[in-house]
């Protein structure tokens, strides 16, 4: 690893708890074909300039008949793998400029987009390719040792080949988790592997930012067209080529046939206005692969290292083939029919690639990659549970009563079923299954309840065997993803267990259970500081995971109600410890670069909270009740916080209704925000009624009894109960500052001080008081009033 950047990178997806990534896929990070240094762009328009001349040159002799003493046949075993070579080495320059890297390009201001760069390289690749058959399906004749050193025309499509692959990788990057800018220096990923694609001679590194000038896109464009003139005027030729390179390359028996022709030139527009989807895309990138180790001669397949790389490249694009179809795979609380067998067919081929992967990284002998691998198909058994159990919730009945299609139920024997004899799962159970044993014969009809329980077993198994078979000085990067991977799936785990506990369970031991889960999450989880020292998988990933454990912790602690030998101080004590370690978490991280969906967390931070001080009112403390009030308040703000801007306008529109000093409100953008939301309703509407309603309390509004703002709480409730929807909490802090304005001249902190009153007059003493005078008349004046 070149520059200490990263190998593997990270690709979300999305389960039924979505307020922090809990679940993610681990693979190699891609980045295209390695060069030396930054092409020499005149050079190569030179050459691929000369070699169209020289093309032009040759059609125009055959029809004017001055070549018949021509040795037409020797001049083209020259001029067909020059041409490849030339359409290579321009191939490899445009695909290394199009390698995107942390969601942009490689290099800023070019003039040459990304796409636009991929799509010369492919149509490079395709001529060449054509180019490639014609030198194979006609024999060479014997060379001048100036041109002895052309390579053969089998290591010339072995070239073609490898570079397809590469180039359609490029186009579709695959979606990762965001990430700190910390460790994010790019080189050490999958991409240099010996492979020379255009004799720039490199055998690994990623090279320096490449800028692609646009002149030079454009004679690239231009020269390309004119070989393409040049084959469809020889379409006979290249037709008979074509045909024996196919019979050549054969049926694929790992890979699924290609998804397109590989003479289209056309397929990079394509991939780039959505006809072609990501899967179909890395699909095709993984056939290419497997026919450049299909066309390496015999001696080479018994091993080395230049096929073991080979192989590792065709497991990391059927790595990223699977993670485009589990990506494709939202979950919701509620999941139909038709969509459950659409995500159960996604994760069955899905899983299937990766078990073609596996074979592949076991071979070459990574146990990094083996272990990522088998993880990965642990994640996908917790999703396909996470779909299971929305299914349910999508009828009437529950798990028991859901009644499964035997399409579903031979998709469901296929993930659950345990293919590895040596595993380990006496350590790994999450508590969700019912009790069935492990040598149960394979094909037996299980319910839907068996099924959950052995999806979710086998995926905390798959996850947690992998954590332990890699060893952390050897591999640091992988352990590190795959600990993080562990810790997810474990509170994923926990997280149903609690929601959908197994019959015949008392809720004690599924809190034990659940309690114990999310410990050993929080200790597999890496310590110390996520920026300094750790990686940006850490840094974007582990305070999340660390508040998130916390947080289901404190929720589990508050929800369950077989508390009655705890005392309600220590259970108000264990919930504020929690809730302190998942502050410290969300704001570590933001000191260090912030980490994803940490509004969210904050928002179910003050709920959680305010939940707690709730509980603990049962007396009707007014203190409490004022303090919970403040928190829900508090959480509403950082609800509008999250909305408005800073981390993602979530909810609301780019721009000012018109009229409107205030940004438009719109629908919540996934459920997890719609549910907190809903929540802070429910709780701020509850807090208000009984701090309105507790003894005590005045009748009056003009008495009634304030915040230390100086809002009137029935006015407050009032308002919170003209509140349509859940997702009209975000008007709340503008209700709350409304209020609180309307009433400063007699709230307490804008009230003025009032003057302090003088002392009273203290009497003289006795022998200076003044001695009683007679008392004289009053004038008559005096004694009538002065009013009519």
């Amino acid at each position: 690893r070149e520059g200490g950047g990263e190998k593997y990178q990270v690709a979300p997806l999305q389960g039924r708890i979505d307020r922090v990534q809990l679940l993610f896929m681990g693979m190699p990070r891609w980045q295209g074909p390695p060069v030396a240094a930054a092409p020499d762009w005149q050079a190569t328009m030179e050459a691929i300039a000369r070699i169209t001349d020289a093309l032009a040159l040759l059609t125009a002799a055959a029809r004017s008949g001055t070549g018949r003493n021509l040795d037409r046949h020797r001049v083209e075993s020259i001029a067909f793998p020059t041409i490849v070579l030339v359409l290579l080495s321009l191939a490899a320059a445009f695909a290394r400029a199009a390698a995107v890297l942390d969601g942009t390009h490689v290099c800023e201001g070019s003039s040459s987009s990304a796409a636009s760069a991929a799509g010369i390289a492919w149509r490079a690749l395709v001529v060449a390719r054509q180019f490639a058959a014609l030198d194979a399906a006609s024999r060479r004749s014997e060379l001048y040792s100036l041109f002895a050193h052309l390579p053969d025309s089998q290591e010339l499509l072995i070239r073609i080949e490898h570079l397809s692959g590469a180039v359609l990788l490029l186009m579709h990057p695959t979606p990762e988790v965001p990430a700190s800018p910390a460790g994010r220096d790019g080189g050490g990923a999958v991409g240099g592997n010996g492979i020379d694609h255009g004799g720039s001679g490199s055998s690994g590194g990623t090279g320096p930012a490449i800028s692609v000038p646009e002149m030079c896109a454009v004679q690239a464009q231009l020269n390309i067209v004119k070989m393409e003139q040049w084959l469809v005027l020889h379409a006979g030729r290249v037709s008979n080529a074509m045909e024996v390179l196919t019979a050549q390359f054969g049926t694929s028996t790992m890979v699924q046939e290609s998804p397109c022709s590989f003479r289209d030139a056309s397929f990079a527009e394509k991939v780039a206005v959505g006809s072609i989807s990501s899967y179909q895309c890395r699909l095709q990138a993984a056939w290419h692969f497997e026919q450049s180790i299909r066309l390496l001669p015999k001696s080479m397949h018994r091993g080395g290292l230049l096929l073991h790389q080979m192989m590792l490249e065709l497991a990391t694009s059927l790595m990223q083939a699977a993670a485009s179809l589990a990506q494709d795979i939202t979950i919701g609380p509620v999941l139909d029919a038709s969509g459950y067998r659409r995500s159960l067919a996604s994760l069955v081929s899905a899983d299937q690639l990766l078990e073609r992967a596996e074979r592949f990284v076991d071979a070459a002998g990574h146990p990094g990659m083996s272990a990522l691998v088998q993880a990965n198909r642990g994640q996908l058994r917790s999703l396909g549970a996470d779909a299971l159990l929305s299914r349910a919730n999508s009828e009437d009945a529950g798990l028991p009563e859901l009644v499964l299609s035997e399409e579903e139920m031979a998709a469901l024997r296929q993930l659950s079923e345990d293919y590895s004899a040596d595993e380990d799962d006496t350590d790994c159970d999450d508590g969700s299954g019912d009790g069935l044993e492990r040598d149960d014969e394979k094909g037996q009809l299980l319910t839907a309840s068996q099924y959950f329980g052995r999806l979710g077993d086998r995926a905390t198994s798959l996850v947690m065997a992998a954590q332990k078979s890699v060893d952390i000085v050897v591999e640091p990067e992988a352990a590190l993803i795959l600990a993080l991977m562990s810790s997810g799936v474990l509170q994923t785990a926990a997280a149903r267990l609690w929601s959908c506990p197994p019959e015949g369970v008392v809720e004690t031991e599924c809190k034990r259970a659940a309690v114990s889960m999310l410990t050993q999450s929080l200790a597999i989880l890496p310590q110390g500081s996520h920026a300094t020292g750790g990686l940006a998988h850490q840094a974007a990933l582990a305070p999340g995971l660390c508040a998130h454990a916390h947080l289901l912790q404190g929720e589990i602690h508050i929800e369950s109600q077989l508390l009655g030998a705890e005392k309600p101080q220590n259970k108000y004590q264990r919930v504020q410890w929690h809730l302190e370690r998942a502050r410290g978490a969300i704001h570590g991280a933001a000191a260090e670069g912030g980490i994803p969906s940490s509004g969210l967390l904050l928002v179910h931070l003050h709920l959680m909270h305010a939940k707690l001080l709730l509980g603990s009112s049962s007396t009707g403390s007014k203190k409490a009740l004022e303090r919970a009030v403040e928190e829900l308040v508090l959480g509403c703000r950082e609800l509008r916080r999250s909305c408005e801007g800073g981390e993602l306008r979530l909810g609301l529109q780019e721009e000012p209704a018109q009229g409107s000093t205030c940004l438009a409100l719109a629908a919540p953008p996934s459920p997890a925000w719609a549910d907190v939301a809903a929540h802070l309703l429910k709780h701020l509407r509850a807090a208000l009624r009984d701090l309105c309603t507790r003894r005590g309390a005045a009748t009056s509004c003009a008495v009634a009894e304030r915040s230390a703002d100086g809002v009137c709480w029935k006015d407050f409730y009032r308002s919170a109960l003209q509140l349509n929807t859940g997702w009209d909490v975000v008007r709340v802090p503008t209700l709350y500052d409304a209020l609180a304005r309307t009433s400063e001249p007699s709230g307490p902190r804008n009230r003025p001080a009032a003057a302090a009153a003088p002392p009273p007059p203290q009497p003289p003493p006795l022998h200076q008081q003044p001695q009683p005078q007679p008392q004289q008349a009053l004038p008559a004046q005096l004694h009538s009033p002065p009013w009519p």
